[in-house]
């Protein structure tokens, strides 16, 4: 009986990553290049390279790890894109956050200066298309089924810890937007791993929804964070240095809602938590 209980679930969780290869296989064909178009094809991407990280007992070697370089690197090739438009959406909600005529001018400046330092280039549809596809069918017949539910669970857990240890850093005085950077992986990584387990485990699903919010919140540090580092190729003059005293305002007022939510969520350990599914 338990062994039939073990086998259903495998199945649902199976079922739901071949739906995403599938629904991301039937994406591609479409001719478009919208942001909301370009969003799908990354986040998918990134469910697709967390769940590698739970197939790493089953896949032994660096089969899992070349994919996952394959898959990062064809992520990253849409990233400019993505960051020139996340980024001046974020400016303009700085705008709305300014309380001085000086700073909005630093706003401004920074638009500016950010539209010469975010070059997009122009995205070959045609190859990332055949390179992404050819890498999705290798991944259904090498990366979707896995042989033991204990693994899969061993693997979850070890996200959930090295989740709380990278927020312990993130979290603390010396913390550096590295280290934000680093926590953000990790609860992304979470987040997609439990979009899959909760087919099969329905009680991860309140978890994944606190932790999709989690995962907004350290998103908006971070696209300010990637502000900073792209301005800090501009010269120092009065202007950069009010944005960062503003960016670096809304970066500590940023994680502090998300240590508040983080706190909730991350209040047990690896070993609970994995008895809680």
């Amino acid at each position: 009986m338990k062994s039939t209980k073990s086998k259903g679930k495998k199945h649902l969780i199976q079922q739901s990553v071949n739906k995403t290869i599938d629904g991301l296989q039937r994406h591609l064909t479409d001719q478009e290049n919208s942001k909301e178009y370009i969003h799908r094809i990354r986040v998918d991407i990134k469910h697709f390279r967390a769940w590698l990280r739970l197939q790493c007992f089953t896949n032994n070697g660096k089969d899992w790890k070349n994919m996952d370089a394959q898959l990062a690197e064809q992520a990253k090739y849409l990233g400019t894109t993505r960051d020139s438009e996340a980024l001046t959406d974020t400016l303009i909600s700085l705008i709305n956050s300014s309380n001085t005529q000086k700073e909005r001018a630093a706003i401004l400046y920074a638009q500016e200066q950010l539209q010469s330092v975010l070059i997009s280039s122009a995205i070959d549809w045609r190859e990332f298309k055949d390179t992404l596809l050819e890498s999705l069918t290798i991944f259904k017949q090498k990366f979707v089924s896995f042989d033991s539910m204990h693994n899969l669970k061993e693997r979850l857990k070890y996200t959930y810890k090295k989740t709380r240890q990278a927020a312990k850093i993130a979290f603390s005085k010396e913390g550096a937007d590295e280290d934000v950077h680093q926590f953000r992986k990790w609860v992304k990584h979470l987040n997609y791993q439990l979009s899959y387990v909760s087919k099969a485990y329905p009680r991860c699903i309140k978890i994944k929804h606190d932790i999709d919010k989690l995962g907004n919140l350290l998103g908006k540090a971070h696209d300010l964070i990637l502000i900073k580092e792209k301005l800090k190729q501009v010269p120092e003059n009065e202007f950069r240095e009010i944005i960062f005293d503003l960016i670096d305002k809304n970066i500590s007022l940023t994680l502090k809602k998300s240590h508040h939510i983080y706190k909730t969520i991350f209040n047990s350990s690896a070993k609970k938590f994995i008895r809680q599914i």
